[in-house]
């Protein structure tokens, strides 16, 4: 039972670790205005995430669904969109 209950912690902090990361990774691109160029369409999946990290809009799903959301986020905003 001890085991068990040692690799139930080592597991937890596996995963406390992995929320730090995380939440400092995007504190960082927060910090860093970065501006994305480029048809959104040619987009791969890992831009996508970056993009919508950026926006702060879930960074789950397939590529269709990241490119709806993020076009429908600048729809949304109009205001934010540039040539």
């Amino acid at each position: 039972m001890e085991l068990r209950g040692l690799e139930a912690e080592q597991a937890e902090e596996v995963s406390k670790q992995k929320k730090v990361t995380e939440e400092q990774w995007r504190a960082e691109q927060e910090r860093s205005h970065v501006a994305f160029t480029g048809a959104i369409k040619t987009k791969k999946l890992d831009e996508l995430r970056d993009i919508a990290a950026a926006l702060r809009l879930p960074e789950t799903g397939l590529k269709a669904e990241l490119l709806q959301r993020i076009v429908q986020f600048f729809d949304d905003q109009p205001e934010l969109k540039k040539n």
